[in-house]
């Protein structure tokens, strides 16, 4: 089990699906880069995900 920060932008694919056109380019690229350097910290810590997509990735609106 992992306790988190609560997410109230709900995941990725939600964000992006309900706001793409109104999301900068720039902002985007950083919800990636985010979460590349959140999946390497979890590898570097010996954690694996599993089942990584959109839908598991919580957003809490720091780019926005």
């Amino acid at each position: 089990m992992m306790i988190m920060q609560f997410a109230d932008k709900g995941n990725l694919r939600c964000v992006l699906s309900n706001n793409f056109s109104n999301i900068l380019w720039e902002n985007k690229i950083n919800y990636l880069r985010q979460a590349m350097i959140d999946l390497k910290t979890l590898h570097d810590l010996g954690y694996s995900h599993k089942d990584f997509h959109s839908g598991n990735i919580l957003q809490d609106g720091i780019f926005n």
